[in-house]
């Protein structure tokens, strides 16, 4: 009965210190997912393609984008998304519910990038790639 109850207290313990550890994710996640909101502005460079874009990030958790995609320095295409956002476990997840080119963003994609940085007019993401992405707030 001793062991039983030894027992019981140590799996109380550890349920206690995950329950402790989920709980500050959470408060951390809701502070940044407050400080993320507004207008991010970036850019995306790889031989001979560079992506320029607004990204608009709003309270009620729907985020739209502009872009305009230059191949060799003139401009091939521009795109609006529009779609839903939230932040869990540090991780900025984007699903787009709307597209103005589904051949080069369909409704549907999932994108998931974990916030290594944030300060009050930079953000820096890490995507799902290892690609660091800088963002800067208009």
């Amino acid at each position: 009965m001793k062991l039983l109850s030894q027992v019981s207290a140590v799996v109380f313990g550890v349920l206690t210190s995950l329950s402790a550890v989920a709980d500050a994710s959470s408060a951390e996640d809701a502070i940044l997912q407050r400080r993320i909101v507004g207008v991010w502005t970036g850019t995306e460079a790889r031989p001979n393609v560079e992506v320029q874009g607004t990204f608009t990030l709003k309270r009620d958790g729907t985020f739209s984008a502009a872009s305009t995609v230059k191949r060799s320095g003139k401009v091939a295409t521009q795109v609006r998304v529009s779609g839903t956002w939230k932040i869990s476990q540090g991780t900025l997840t984007e699903t787009v519910t709307g597209s103005s080119d589904e051949t080069l963003l369909p409704v549907g994609t999932t994108t998931r990038d974990k916030v290594v940085g944030l300060k009050s007019d930079v953000l820096l993401l890490e995507s799902e790639t290892g690609r660091r992405l800088q963002r800067f707030r208009q």
